[in-house]
């Protein structure tokens, strides 16, 4: 745990640390927007689904693959949801290993280092395999397992940050703004690779990894600025750091908290449906209505439009009602009616 005193003093490092994990989560949106070109290079040329499904006379068609590693399209299907899987359970990995380190290191240091390596480990899965022309399931699944542990470096120890600057009154609303973070890292991340993919999905990676590289280095040199300008006796503790003394708990002891285990049960299912739009609307708006990536990607922004103003909604609700588990059981039931909506039947009339 931190120190509360001098948390509220660093407040440009609140700003700092929302802006981390949104350019995260645009870094987890670009393979989601992309799958379909993707999957698309690693098709012999019979067998590419971009003639049937996504290409349009707007768009640039997906070039075959010169040695397709890949079959059918169906394989091409099942393969993307195994990156989704090895991504996922790496990523929960590194949540509990990151979480475990965030208790006895510098906590700037980790968040850096995290999102540093996964930007490289970004621009070897998209950018350079497809310039050099290599495509190769060993090779993709080993960078995204090491993206998706090191995106673990994010949200414990942000999370940890954030409930320690702010006590219980209010608390609902701050986060819930807060969190929004994720939904505007993942409009960023669409917007982006609208913008690029047109050229080349590598170019979606590209540019996602150099936002990602970019903004971990601007706040890092920011914090190194701020740190050497604040006056600090000897007593002072950083945000960034463990306080002397202090004694992390283990995984069974924080497990045997009141009300850990089922709210975690719940929040499971919760992300279930939140990475099942996350990984796979575009493809779906792609693969089932014949839109156009591009496209595609502008209209996933309105999931996460609507997911920033619900969160911080429902956390300012809560605060005014005083209890949070109607209000979350309330908006859960308003979301299962609302997911129903994907399964009506519409067809683009700019599509011929």
């Amino acid at each position: 745990m931190f120190l509360q005193s001098s948390l509220f003093k660093d407040t440009p490092y609140k700003h700092g640390i929302a802006n981390r994990y949104a350019f995260c989560h645009a870094a987890r949106k670009t393979f989601s927007n992309v799958k379909s070109a993707m999957a698309g290079s690693w098709l012999k040329e019979e067998d590419i689904f971009a003639d049937e499904i996504i290409v349009t006379p707007k768009q640039v068609p997906v070039q075959p693959a010169v040695d397709p590693f890949l079959d059918t399209v169906e394989e091409a299907e099942v393969f993307i949801g195994l990156l989704d899987t090895i991504f996922l359970l790496s990523y929960a990995t590194g949540l509990y290993v990151c979480g475990v380190l965030g208790d006895r290191v510098n906590m700037r240091n980790l968040l850096v280092f995290g999102m540093s390596g996964s930007a490289f480990m970004m621009f070897m899965f998209g950018t350079v395999s497809e310039w050099l022309g290599y495509y190769n399931r060993i090779y993709y699944a080993t960078f995204w397992i090491l993206n998706g542990l090191l995106q673990g470096t994010t949200w414990p120890t942000l999370v940890a940050i954030m409930g320690n600057w702010f006590g219980i009154t209010g608390r609902g609303f701050i986060l819930g703004l807060w969190s929004s973070s994720a939904s505007v890292g993942n409009i960023i991340g669409a917007f982006s690779v609208s913008m690029s993919v047109n050229q080349g999905y590598e170019y979606a990676f590209l540019t996602t990894s150099i936002m990602l590289i970019g903004w971990s280095m601007i706040v890092e040199t920011n914090e190194k600025k701020q740190t050497s300008a604040q006056t600090k006796d000897e007593s002072e503790e950083s945000p960034l750091t463990v306080a002397d003394g202090t004694e992390a708990i283990g995984f069974i002891e924080a497990l045997m908290v009141p009300g850990v285990l089922i709210f975690a049960v719940s929040f499971g299912f919760l992300k279930m449906v939140h990475y099942s739009m996350l990984f796979w609307l575009p493809f779906y708006l792609t693969s089932s209505f014949n839109w156009v990536e591009a496209k595609s990607a502008r209209i996933t922004m309105l999931y996460d439009i609507g997911g920033a103003v619900g969160g911080t909604l429902s956390g300012l609700v809560s605060d005014f009602a005083g209890r949070r588990i109607p209000v979350v059981v309330t908006m859960l039931i308003l979301s299962i009616i609302s997911v129903f909506g994907y399964n009506c039947e519409y067809i683009d009339p700019e599509v011929d």
